[in-house]
């Protein structure tokens, strides 16, 4: 509600957002069903609202605990913050700050995981030796098939995709295409791990279901007679 609302100006829109958000399929039955991407959802919206609001020094500490929460979140958090570095250009106030940052929060995140590792498993491994392990050798293009075909990925997306591409310019065109990027990383994550059914679909949520259930709201809960803020002031 805080990101939309600062991006749009519009308090019905932010708090449409939210309902959005909450009554997709993807919440009651699987975030609120007990599964960590709660936990990865939560601190990757966290990181958007650090580099929209350029609080900077929130992103290591989103690093810690999202890593905490789930492996997953550190090639997304890289890679969404790294995506959003590049379309930047140094447009921030304090941009060598937001670089410094933002490396701070790949360090955290990865020696979370290392740390985390040696205290569970006892053995001192690198995420990327760790993520290594779980590739599988399969037909990728069956599997990318059957991740589409599955039920749980088009009870999220099935009315929630279609619905965000009108309003999606709205929005910061960081945000967009840093969103866009982790989505993909995250398909890409899925073909080679050989991803167990209903697993791209929540990943897909964590990273894109705010902003499209934020699209999804400018849609429905506009005004006609609304003016929505300036692309200019979402940068």
């Amino acid at each position: 509600m805080l990101v939309v609302w600062r991006q749009l100006g519009s308090y019905s829109i932010a708090l449409g957002s939210a309902f959005i958000y909450m009554v997709n399929y993807a919440v009651p039955n699987l975030r609120l069903a007990g599964l960590v991407d709660a936990g990865e959802g939560c601190f990757l919206m966290l990181a958007v609202w650090a580099v929209l609001e350029e609080q900077f020094w929130v992103l290591p500490v989103c690093g810690v605990l999202g890593a905490l929460a789930k492996e997953s979140y550190a090639p997304f958090l890289i890679v969404f913050t790294l995506s959003w570095w590049l379309l930047s250009r140094g447009k921030f106030a304090r941009p060598v700050y937001f670089g410094i940052c933002t490396i701070s929060a790949w360090v955290a995140t990865l020696t979370s995981l290392v740390v985390l590792h040696w205290q569970l498993a006892h053995v001192l491994q690198s995420p990327l030796a760790f993520g290594a392990q779980f590739h599988q050798n399969f037909d990728y293009f069956t599997d990318f098939l059957s991740s589409l075909a599955d039920r749980q990925l088009w009870y999220i997306f099935v009315w929630l995709l279609p619905l965000s591409i009108p309003k999606l310019n709205v929005f910061s065109r960081n945000w967009r295409w840093a969103t866009a990027a982790t989505a993909v990383t995250a398909m890409a994550m899925h073909l080679w791990y050989g991803g167990a059914p209903g697993t791209l679909g929540r990943a897909l949520f964590s990273i894109a279901g705010p902003l499209l259930s934020a699209s999804v709201a400018v849609l429905l809960f506009s005004p006609p007679s609304t003016r929505i803020m300036d692309e200019s002031r979402c940068k």
